[in-house]
């Protein structure tokens, strides 16, 4: 443990420089998709219509620049099982390519050949049109799924750790995050869709209506989102962040009703807003927005701008806090692999304590929250890691999230970070933190550790 928080000071004061892309050839997935190329954009066309089932049906065309000379096939991860039905085509230019699975081994590795051969730094696109119904949960990996939640069909997707394959064709590598995404997402006129980014706009086509999004700040692959039920939309208000006033807004289904408590427990993350801004930068989407939506799972997942919410977690404090902070740590700057995932759970742990220290009205209480980091870091079953999650156990979502691992990154993360305050003090901490978030070469990137 000494070794380590030596390794985490060194990391936040001296920030030393590493590119978000690894060397040419390499990629951080585990799968090893998309070695060839960097990914620029996504544009997601979706159809969903959670009325029938939880199919997924439409194309994804990702724009690339490839890395390499002499490109004449490219791949990406997607769901063997689920998509590999008849009805997967991909195009280049209209032209259709041929496509392969393995037959054993990781079979979800869609590899495309090319018409043609690429050579380095080239920009290009592909088109891949797909018709399928993503997998069922299983243990920790959810995925995409469809549930009743208060008497209305929803439909929505989580991906951490690797499941966005179950639902999109992409490469699953936090070192090449994605520049933008356009969702184009066409559903049945009574439902409303929430996804990542802005709405720019909303037509009616028939009995459906056509939702367009978009979302212009890096992504990683695993914070691609959208969810589909009948929301209603409680607009709050707008949060000035160094200048820019930012809507938020909060998406909940249509079967429930917030009380003006409810509401006023959520709306705590304005002020939060606002006090994380100021210890850490601004808030790194503030073009865009900030809200919080409902979805299917028992607690809360920090999708880039739009928080998913469980019902029970719109009205929890710490929740609240947990997933805003991760705009900060975990969205605009990414750990590069799942090793270092305390970078992530490790901050948003500690924004509670400061969600109760700069926002007394939460209820949360600092000292407590602090105590019990403490209480079960040190009661943690993995100690000879610190908080670095070993190869075995990232394998897979079930291998990180049922392991000691999956717990000591949020307690055994919080307290490395709380250590790191006391040690340097306030000003120094929250300037080295400031520093590291705002590095030419961590911005909007991930951070190897």
């Amino acid at each position: 443990m000494k070794y380590f928080l030596h390794i985490a000071i060194f990391l936040l004061i001296n920030n030393p420089g590493y590119s978000q892309h690894l060397p040419v050839g390499r990629t951080s997935g585990n799968s090893g998709t998309g070695g060839n190329i960097d990914v620029k954009h996504h544009r997601f066309e979706w159809n969903i219509a959670p009325t029938t089932s939880k199919r997924i049906s439409g194309s994804v065309t990702t724009y690339f620049e490839t890395t390499q000379s002499g490109v004449n096939k490219i791949t990406f991860d997607l769901n063997k099982a689920s998509f590999n039905n008849g009805s997967l085509i991909v195009k280049y230019h209209g032209i259709n390519c041929t496509t392969s699975f393995p037959a054993s081994g990781n079979t979800d590795i869609l590899t495309i050949t090319l018409p043609v051969t690429l050579g380095n730094g080239k920009l290009d696109s592909v088109t891949i049109f797909y018709n399928g119904v993503p997998p069922a949960v299983n243990g920790q990996a959810e995925g995409c799924q469809q549930k009743s939640t208060a008497g209305y069909n929803l439909f929505y997707t989580l991906s951490e750790s690797y499941e966005d394959k179950d639902w999109w064709p992409c490469k699953a590598d936090m070192q090449d995050k994605i520049d933008s995404l356009t969702f184009i997402i066409t559903t049945p006129a009574a439902y409303r869709p929430a996804a990542n980014g802005v709405l720019v706009s909303e037509v009616t086509s028939g009995s459906n209506k056509i939702y367009t999004f978009k979302h212009k700040y890096p992504i990683a692959s695993y914070l691609v989102a959208v969810a589909c039920t009948q929301y209603n939309v409680y607009n709050r208000g707008t949060v000035n962040i160094g200048g820019t006033n930012m809507p938020v807004e909060y998406y909940i289904s249509k079967g429930r009703t917030p009380t003006s408590g409810q509401l006023a427990t959520m709306d705590a993350c304005k002020q939060e807003l606002v006090e994380f801004s100021n210890l850490f930068g601004d808030y790194p989407f503030k073009n865009e927005k900030y809200g919080m939506y409902e979805f299917a799972w028992g607690g809360g997942m920090e999708h880039q701008t739009f928080s998913a919410m469980g019902w029970g977690s719109f009205t929890n404090a710490g929740v609240i806090a947990h997933e805003l902070m991760h705009q900060w740590f975990g969205d605009k700057v990414t750990m590069a692999t799942w090793h270092h995932l305390w970078l992530a759970e490790g901050f948003a742990s500690y924004g509670e304590v400061l969600a109760g220290e700069k926002v007394p009205s939460t209820g949360l209480d600092p000292v407590s929250i602090r105590g019990n980091l403490k209480t079960d870091a040190n009661n943690s079953a993995e100690r000879g890691y610190g908080c670095i999650i070993p190869q075995a156990n990232i394998e897979n979502s079930n291998a990180l999230w049922e392991s000691q691992y999956g717990n000591s990154v949020y307690n055994r993360g919080g307290m490395v970070v709380s250590m790191l305050r006391t040690l340097l003090g306030d000003e120094k901490f929250f300037q080295a933190c400031r520093n590291y978030r705002t590095s030419p070469v961590l911005v909007y990137a991930c951070d190897p550790a």
